[in-house]
């Protein structure tokens, strides 16, 4: 849908920008055409019809509202979204208008076929002129979606439109910091909006305009999570344990889990097991994890379920540390949000996680979605990611967002309409998922002597039958007669 602000219209000063939305309701009421106005005006014709488009929504709007026809309106109507002051003016002052247009609310019975229900999830979003986002407006995504996915190339821009998600949902500034020009300023025509469902209401977050409701319900994670809190600190959240901070900064701080533990422990909090039983069950290679002398050890186990010594956190392998800090992190900051739910089974809210893949082996990365889907079943994940394995595990559901970038267009999004549920990974390497031409080895000298089994174990098996029919070939053997007689007797 056009928006008011496109490229060269934020190229204007704001008296620009003004003076010639005023002179466009002059000729408006006219009776003058777009491509006249357009001409008139010296601007695009795009721009005239945003405009137009908006002026015919602000009229409707207002008629609802005041039941005053068009001709009552006076030409020197001052029509604007952003006067000069920074403030909304006259008529679309009134209305409030902006995100009315960019951002129409959508029925929340817009649900995917399993109809799984969630208090808060998003259902679409536009950002215009955010660090290299020119414009990107993602919509039509399912209520009921539990896993919406970034796929891109690196630098091309997944963990901007991951903070400027988070922006969205939770706000401009974190504890006094101003997150909107943490990298350079932005321009005065920047726009981050979102809408998501609320529990049963439907939210628009307009960031720079008139409507704004912080998601309390979020935690977020940048790639760099391998760093708990210090256990002295507890009780305090430093500047880089913020809920925002590890996303645009690669220093971040975790929240405890640990610590929450060792007191749910000794208190006997019934939410010590259901934490535990969640760790358990998303780090399979776990066996145990136990509370002696006020410390926290785990026990981990071979394949075939012996347990090794116990060890502390840190001396866990960089997958398992990852995961656990990050949920625990994630739980400590839900919990506050949910004070009465003992189980994480019931917290509800919004996670984005940058790099899921990081530190995870394959095996791993295929059964993470599910296994957080399952821990975490009110919870609605954001995640980019490099690797093609965890959508081998994403739910039927999944929504896949493809981001790319070029000098003239910067950092741009696309939804992929494309059900990976019966793809193999070489058929998502291929699609428009992660668009690679060929999946060959740079070492294979020939299409013919590529391998396409499904399984390293089929190969193999092939190998060896490839083995025993050339050495029968350069043998001087014959098929054995008995073969051929046995053979006639299955045709009888």
């Amino acid at each position: 849908m056009p928006t008011l602000f496109n490229q060269k219209s934020c190229e204007m000063t704001p008296e620009q920008a003004l003076a010639l939305e005023n002179r466009f309701v002059e000729l408006k009421n006219e009776g003058k055409s777009v491509e006249e106005i357009a001409g008139i005006l010296g601007v695009g014709k795009e721009l005239v019809e945003a405009w137009d488009l908006a002026f015919e929504e602000a009229i409707k709007n207002s008629q609802k509202i005041d039941s005053l026809p068009l001709k009552m309106f006076p030409k020197s109507l001052n029509f604007s979204l952003r006067g000069v002051d920074g403030k909304f003016k006259g008529l679309f002052g009134k209305i409030q208008i902006f995100f009315d247009i960019i951002l129409e609310k959508t029925p929340n019975q817009y649900y995917s076929s399993e109809e799984q229900d969630f208090d808060f999830s998003i259902k679409q979003f536009v950002i215009e002129d955010f660090q290299d986002i020119h414009h990107i407006h993602i919509k039509d995504i399912p209520v009921d979606t539990q896993w919406i996915f970034l796929t891109g190339e690196n630098g091309y821009g997944k963990t901007t439109l991951l903070q400027a998600l988070t922006i969205g949902l939770f706000g401009e500034s974190d504890e006094n910091k101003d997150l909107l020009n943490l990298y350079k300023p932005i321009p005065e025509c920047s726009k981050i909006g979102i809408e998501y469902k609320n529990k049963k209401e439907s939210q628009i977050n307009n960031l720079l305009g008139s409507s704004f409701k912080r998601l309390q319900s979020v935690a977020v994670y940048g790639a760099s999570r391998l760093q708990i809190q210090a256990k002295e600190s507890r009780n305090q959240i430093t500047d880089k344990s913020t809920t925002t901070y590890s996303i645009f900064n690669n220093d971040g701080i975790l929240l405890n889990i640990e610590l929450e533990m060792l007191f749910l422990k000794l208190e006997q909090n019934p939410r010590f097991e259901k934490i535990k039983q969640v760790f358990l069950n998303l780090v399979p290679d776990l066996h145990d994890i136990i509370v002696e002398n006020r410390e926290v050890f785990y026990i981990e186990k071979d394949t075939e379920g012996n347990t090794y010594e116990k060890m502390p956190f840190e001396k866990l392998a960089s997958g398992y540390r990852s995961i656990l800090a990050m949920m625990g992190d994630m739980m400590i900051r839900l919990y506050k949000e949910h004070p009465n739910e003992t189980d994480p089974k019931d917290l509800a809210g919004i996670v984005i996680i940058d790099e899921l893949d990081l530190h995870l082996h394959p095996k791993w990365q295929r059964e993470l979605p599910m296994l957080l889907s399952n821990a975490f079943p009110k919870i609605q994940f954001i995640a980019s990611t490099h690797s093609v394995i965890p959508f081998l595990g994403a739910p039927k559901n999944s929504v896949f967002i493809k981001v790319n970038r070029s000098r003239e267009t910067g950092i741009t999004a696309q939804k992929l309409d494309i059900d990976v549920t019966n793809l193999s990974p070489n058929l998502i390497l291929t699609s428009p998922i992660f668009g690679m031409e060929t999946i060959r080895s740079i070492n294979s000298e020939s299409v013919h002597d590529v391998r396409l089994e499904d399984t390293f174990d089929e190969l193999e098996k092939n190998n060896k039958l490839q083995e025993y029919w050339d050495n029968f070939e350069a043998s001087d053997e014959d098929f054995p007669d008995d073969l051929f007689e046995e053979a006639q007797k299955g045709k009888g």
